[in-house]
């Protein structure tokens, strides 16, 4: 919400907006990591020559993306169980339109299908390689989870102090949160000797703070 009020929260753009926008954000959020990995894995098959498969895969989930929204839009208001479930978890019970939500929703949920296909057919075409990622997955989780309390807590902490009503306090309360999450994220993985945030970090730092090159001593000519 905090992302959303900072960008879109103001002139016609009200509350509720606000809130219905925030929970299309989070619906998309979801399937983060899923669109970063398709993206990996379909360079991965291209850099082998092996590129049908991604593409039939894509094409798929693109199919199942389409028809899903076509079907759960004319079943929404039928199931209105899952409907009032949708709208309790993402609290916008009282917001009219509230059924597009399902645009995202599906579209996450066919992305996330997609990464995992694509995941198979890689293990399948190039060997296990899960053994190798399981690990790092569970501390990036685990990192994420702490970060997303800190973050949460620090948010209703800084409500009482900035003013939130206004476009500084809601930019404010956002940005010394998110790097309070931040810290604790980086904290975590940095105790649990992470390699890829070691990896990420060397490179960072040979990116912005380059070591000037030392060139060696010219042979002295005869």
């Amino acid at each position: 919400a905090q992302i959303v009020r900072v960008i879109f929260g103001y002139g016609q753009f009200d509350w509720q907006d606000t809130r219905l926008t925030a929970a299309s954000l989070a619906l998309f959020a979801i399937s983060l990591t899923s669109q970063a990995l398709v993206v990996l894995f379909v360079r991965a098959f291209y850099a082998a020559g092996k590129t049908m498969k991604p593409v039939i895969v894509n094409v798929i989930s693109s199919g199942f993306i389409i028809f899903g929204i076509f079907i759960s839009m004319k079943l929404i208001n039928i199931f209105s169980s899952f409907k009032n479930f949708l709208e309790t978890g993402l609290r916008v019970k009282d917001i009219a339109g509230s059924e597009m939500l399902i645009l995202p929703l599906i579209f996450s949920l066919g992305m996330i299908f997609n990464a995992v296909f694509l995941f198979k057919i890689f293990q399948k075409e190039f060997g296990e390689v899960w053994s190798f990622v399981k690990w790092t997955l569970f501390q990036v989780m685990a990192a994420s989870i702490l970060m997303g309390a800190v973050t949460y807590f620090s948010l209703s902490v800084l409500d009482k102090i900035f003013n939130i009503k206004t476009f500084v306090g809601i930019f404010f309360q956002g940005l010394v949160s998110g790097i309070f999450g931040m810290g604790v994220w980086y904290l975590s993985l940095h105790s649990a000797k992470n390699k890829e945030l070691k990896e990420i970090t060397a490179s960072l730092k040979q990116k912005f703070w380059k070591t000037p090159t030392i060139a060696s001593e010219p042979e002295e000519l005869p």
